[in-house]
């Protein structure tokens, strides 16, 4: 019976060496790695913030290497040279990501469609409101939704927040009717997330009241709420004020 094969001597060395550089790559990982994940679980998160997917590329390398490693060591066999250059390409890259991602932060914008998603959600209330005002010195009552959508456009096409919905969707804005209002939605409803604008229109047909939702933030916890203005609640109505 033959003797169970030893790993060589320098196993031991090159074990830890490629445990180190594992850990290496998960530790330069990790920040963007977390940004992607809350990205995906959602349920909404600012577009901005979520990094590339191909920060999974370097967490799978690692983890493959680590396996590899570990069987490696066990059958006291020597790993190929080509993980250490692996190894040694995937570090240098990762790290390169890491000087090169900025991370979130204030972003250059120059149209509607990549604004930040409180100006985007302003600018559409806008529109939606426009559109009603020129109905109603028509004569005509607060159009239905079907008339409204176009207001949600413009000639480059769909305005949609810069959010990500869970599993990195994007949608465009959800116009949600409130009907028979005596006054403006003043909370969010069940289930509505940043990116919801709420159209409250009077039982006269004649008076509307618009708010919007976006994501906030208060002490690290983020919600979905309504836009602030300068009374509290940003409220565009053709209404009396109280």
């Amino acid at each position: 019976m033959s003797e169970p094969r030893r790993p060589p001597t320098f196993a031991l060395p090159a074990l830890l060496l490629h445990l180190a550089i594992v850990l290496l790559i998960v530790a330069l990982s990790a920040q963007p790695l977390g940004r992607l994940w809350r990205a995906i679980v959602g349920p909404v998160s600012f577009s901005d913030e979520a990094a590339s997917p191909a920060w999974l590329l370097a967490l799978g390398f690692a983890l493959a290497l680590l396996v590899a490693r570990v069987f490696s060591f066990a059958r006291g066999r020597a790993l190929p040279i080509r993980w250490t250059g692996a190894a040694i390409v995937a570090v240098l890259a990762v790290a390169s990501g890491r000087a090169l991602d900025p991370g979130p932060g204030e972003v250059a914008w120059t149209s509607v469609h990549d604004a930040p998603p409180a100006v985007q959600t302003a600018e559409v209330m806008k529109r939606v409101s426009d559109r009603i005002d020129a109905a109603l010195v028509a004569g005509k009552d607060v159009p239905d939704d079907a008339a409204l959508q176009p207001a949600l456009a413009d000639e480059k096409g769909e305005i949609r927040p810069n959010y990500f919905y869970r599993g990195l969707a994007r949608r465009p804005f959800k116009l949600v009717r409130v009907p028979k209002a005596s006054g403006p939605v003043d909370r969010k409803l069940p289930g509505d997330l940043a990116g919801t604008l709420y159209l409250a229109v009077a039982p006269d047909m004649r008076h509307y009241w618009l708010t919007g939702l976006v994501l906030l933030q208060d002490n690290g916890v983020r919600s979905s709420d309504l836009l602030p203005g300068p009374n509290g609640v940003m409220v565009v109505t053709n209404a009396a004020t109280r």
